[in-house]
């Protein structure tokens, strides 16, 4: 076993506890039956308990079947396991030969004629053997593919497994399932083995989706590109060996392996003629196939035809669906097939499905169709049946299949096809609704490379900038809506009555006039341009009415709800998004999932986070429902929905949220995948390598800089990686101003983060770093500075005034950190007005960060017993949303105080001066006035002043306070 390569064990956990169970692991005990398709992962779960059990110091004895030439020798899986005895313990083989001399017919070239001994005599020799060195240690005898074993084999080891052993040994015997077909000579054998007591059968499945990922990915040479691992982890359908071949025929360049392919052609040429050609027309298929088409197809007498079919499922080589269609067990058996076929007899095959399928529409899907008639020449065919399989797609809620169904309908399409500019923009909004939208803009980017008419180039212009929305990409929207009406408008001009106004025209013409000054309006909102976006609503609104199409209005207006900032715009922005919730309400109109979006940003906008949360969360649903999940506001409501869950110290409701990217196109995966990297930040458990990972993705959209960087600059800097940490802040940094412009609220946000990140690994840092860090730290003033000039402060909302309070206190933490001077009362105060900061953005984890940093201002500033109350606050906050870090950076503070004698009942300066003023009957807004800290202080203030005089009430207090003599 040790000389064989070792692939990655994954995915097997169970199976190898199951195993070990069955062998009675650790001391071995026990009989198992193990079974599996080739290449199923038998005998690496095999080599995993070896090496374990060896380690455990378990005695192992292997013996092989050997295929084709090896499966007439008699007794050979046994002989190499009696060898392997005598190599480890030949006293002990001599002994049992001395007193059972059959057992010389086991040993390599020494036996005589096996059927001049009695089998049940040689049995009792190799168990006599087997027992005898299971007295000097334990010992597991495996014998490996017993479906090539000879009958002498087969009853041996019957005999083992019936007789059982006294000491501490376990058989474990293998065999390949879909090899063993009904009139397989094991299968009888299995029967018996079936009824034994005592003997443990388990048979190995396909590999789980996900393990089979992790396997191609880490195979010698895997391709690193998660959809092309994703695409051969579903081709080798969990099988490794399968996974193991198709990586090395990725590598290179080749569609199937030579070793894979040559497995699966053998057991094809097992059968006979008649079934091999009905496989070979089966393989064109690519998938199961209705038995009246395939009838059809192979020209075969039905009796024929079920004949060859049963032949096939008992081979394991087929199998049938509960609907009755038959396919091939395992595609890749197909592809292989396929791939000998003759170029004439592939389309002659090709032609028949064709006919048949055209005779007899129900038989097949129009995606069947056309692939048929595209192999057998007839484009036109297959042109119009793809466009009818994408169309069904799209209306069936798979966007993904239609874009692919557009595309290959593209690929025929002569170059002056008139169908080129409708197939083009249907692509592009499938591939948009599939989350697609960078595959929608390369579409429609090619697309314009060629020649059009005036208003095909105008439905490209428009379609792309419509893709383009969302992204921070250097496309000009605006000028591309421009242009497209230019061109429209050229194309049909805008027909006028003799007062002026428009008259009306082809329904055709307006609805893509609508649909164009649609893309025009959507466009300004975007680049802010809201006074030229209000003239070109008021314009849609008066056609859309004219058109009788309410659905566009509602749409108009949701997107105008955009336009402004003041308190007073976003008062009509909520009312207006409620009256549209209304209004299409129970409707399968998507401006709803827009408008849920919208109603959930307003909310956590405003701090109301809880809200935001239930609208993310109705939005995502209702778009599932929909069928547009991925489609823009659908898949923000979901990764934003993350974030918030998030905020509201949902940890595991977060992550949960964050684990549905699989098969995500970028940049959504990315977005999704920032909410993670924050998630697993605060846990502790953030793979530094993920923020790296991301950074492509800032290019397209700026928003995975800005929800990825704070948090993988402080998982950088946990590494020991903070010079790399500060330089990706000044990244970010770039990037969002490029993006977005400078003095964004983005830069707070980052700031405080940045700023946190540097001041916790300041005291270690070189003077280099020193200097990096300064650079940054006045990079993040200025950022800081010049929002509050670009920003009136009544627009100012209370997310952006909780990450001003929070700048400015971590700020001066890393000054105090880089070593310069820093009042002691400036450092309080500026964390206590982030601790009130934060209580009007009541986002969990970042307000116990905030707390956190209060309780270390104040135990800086000498004042342990506040800085402890503060911190119990925060660490109680920590456990229970499972912080770990936080939790960490809490413990110092929570020490228990030097009490010098001191009664437990001692108050602190600080708390004096709040207990006087309690017992003037002050409120704590006034007690925070007149000692110029913040509402919240005195609260915690008091908190602790309750407590240490051991009463429940402000008016018990000031009364045991007099008693003592405090007041």
């Amino acid at each position: 076993m040790s000389t064989r390569y070792r692939t990655p064990f994954v995915g097997r956990a169970a199976e190898l506890e199951a195993l070990r169970r069955a062998v009675g692991a650790p001391d071995v005990s026990g009989l198992a039956v193990l079974a599996g398709d080739a290449g199923i992962g038998k005998t690496r779960l095999l080599d995993e308990l070896v090496s374990q059990l060896t380690d455990d110091g378990v005695l192992v004895l292997m013996g092989h079947c050997v295929g084709q030439a090896g499966s007439g020798l008699a007794y050979l899986p046994l002989l190499e396991l009696v060898a392997e005895a005598e190599r480890v313990c030949p006293d002990v083989v001599a002994e049992i030969v001395d007193r059972q001399p059959s057992l010389e017919l086991l040993r390599p070239g020494r036996g005589g004629r096996h059927d001049a001994v009695p089998p049940a005599v040689i049995a009792d020799s190799l168990h006599a053997l087997l027992e005898a060195l299971a007295q000097r240690r334990p010992v597991l005898a495996i014998v490996e593919d017993l479906h090539w074993a000879d009958q002498a084999t087969r009853d041996l080891v019957t005999v083992l497994l019936t007789r059982g052993f006294a000491g501490p040994l376990a058989l474990v015997v293998t065999y390949r399932s879909d090899d063993v077909h009904r009139r397989h000579d094991l299968h009888e054998t299995l029967t018996i083995w079936t009824r034994l007591p005592g003997v443990h059968r388990l048979e190995l499945g396909p590999l789980p989706t996900g393990s089979m990922r992790h396997l191609v990915s880490v195979q010698p040479g895997a391709p690193t590109d998660r959809d092309q691992v994703d695409g051969i982890a579903a081709r080798a359908d969990g099988n490794a060996f399968f996974a193991e071949e198709l990586v090395a025929a990725t590598v290179a360049g080749r569609p199937l392996g030579d070793d894979l392919a040559r497995v699966l052609r053998v057991r094809v040429e097992r059968l006979g003629q008649p079934a091999q050609k009905v496989l070979r027309a089966l393989a064109l298929a690519e998938r199961q196939v209705d038995h009246t088409l395939l009838e059809a197809v192979v020209d075969l007498p039905a009796e024929e035809l079920d004949e060859v079919l049963s032949g096939g499922i008992d081979h394991h080589l087929l199998e049938v669906r509960p609907d009755g269609r038959v396919g091939f067990r395992h595609a890749l058996l197909g592809e292989t097939l396929a791939e000998g076929l003759l170029p004439g007899e592939r389309k002659r095959l090709h032609q028949r499905y064709l006919v048949a399928l055209q005779a007899h529409p129900s038989l097949g899907s129009p995606a069947e169709v056309a692939r048929h008639a595209a192999r057998a020449g007839e484009v036109e065919v297959a042109v119009s049946a793809r466009l009818e399989a994408a169309a069904a797609a799209a209306g069936a809620g798979a966007p993904q299949d239609a874009v692919r169904h557009y595309e290959k309908a593209l690929a025929l399409m002569s170059a002056g096809d008139t169908r080129r500019v409708a197939t083009t923009v249907a692509a592009a909004e499938a591939s948009s609704l599939a989350g697609s939208s960078l595959h929608a803009l390369d579409l429609l980017g090619d697309a314009l490379e060629d020649e059009h008419d005036d208003e095909g180039r105008a439905l490209l212009l428009a379609a792309r900038s419509d893709a383009a929305g969302g992204f921070d990409l250097p496309i000009d929207r605006v000028a591309l809506t421009e242009e497209a009406l230019e061109l429209y408008w050229g194309a049909h001009p805008a027909p006028l009555t003799e007062t002026g106004d428009t008259a009306s025209e082809p329904a055709e013409v307006a609805l893509t006039r609508l649909s164009l000054l649609q893309s025009r309006l959507e466009a300004l909102v975007d680049d802010g341009l809201y006074r030229e976006a209000w003239e070109v609503a008021e314009r849609v609104e008066t056609l859309a009415a004219a058109a009788h199409e309410p659905r566009l209005v509602a749409r108009v207006r949701a997107s105008m709800s955009r336009a402004g900032g003041s308190d007073q715009d976003r008062a009509a922005a909520l009312r207006v998004l409620q009256e549209i919730r209304q209004e299409l309400r129970g409707t399968d109109d998507p401006t709803q999932v827009r408008v849920l979006y919208r109603l959930g940003h307003l909310a956590y906008q405003d701090g109301e986070i809880a809200d935001a949360v239930r609208l993310f969360a109705e939005g995502a649903q209702l778009a599932q429902r929909l069928g547009r999940p991925l489609a823009p506001y659908g898949m923000e409501s979901g990764f934003q929905g993350a974030l918030a869950r998030f905020d509201l110290g949902d940890l595991d409701g977060a992550l949960e949220l964050t684990a549905r990217t699989t098969g995500l196109p970028q940049p959504g995966r990315a977005l999704f995948e920032s909410v993670r990297l924050v998630v697993e930040t605060a846990r502790g458990d953030a793979d530094p390598e993920l923020v790296n990972v991301l950074r492509p993705q800032w290019d397209v959209d700026a928003l995975v800089a800005v929800l990825s960087v704070g948090a993988g600059a402080e998982t950088l800097a946990r590494a020991g990686r903070v010079s790399e940490a500060v330089a990706l802040v000044e990244a970010a940094l770039d990037r969002i101003d490029d993006a977005w412009g400078r003095d964004r609220h983005a830069g707070l946000r980052l700031g405080a983060l940045a700023a946190a990140t540097m001041a916790a690994h300041a005291s270690g840092a070189d003077q280099q770093l020193r200097q990096a860090m300064a650079h940054l730290d006045a990079r993040i003033a200025a950022h800081a500075a010049g929002f509050r000039a670009r920003v009136p402060t009544d627009e100012i909302g209370p997310e952006s005034i909780a990450w001003i309070a929070r700048l400015e206190a971590e700020r001066l933490r890393l000054r105090h950190a880089l070593g310069e001077p820093v009042d002691a009362v400036d450092l309080v105060a500026a964390w206590e007005r982030a601790c009130e900061a934060f209580a009007g953005w009541p986002t969990v984890y970042e307000g116990a960060r905030t707390r956190a940093g209060l309780a270390w201002a104040l135990a800086t500033t000498g004042d342990r017993e506040s800085a402890r109350a503060a911190a119990q606050l925060a660490h109680e906050t920590a456990v229970r949303i499972g912080a770990a870090p936080l939790i960490a950076e809490l413990e110092p503070l929570l020490a228990p105080a030097e009490r010098r004698g001191r009664d437990e009942s001692h108050l602190t300066g600080r708390e004096q001066e709040v207990l006087n003023l309690l017992a003037l009957g002050r409120s704590n807004g006034e007690i925070g006035r007149t000692l110029y800290i913040s509402t919240k202080t005195v609260s915690v203030h008091v908190s602790n002043i309750l407590a240490k005089l051991g009463v429940g009430n402000r008016g018990e207090a000031v009364a045991e306070a007099r008693s003592r003599g405090l007041v």
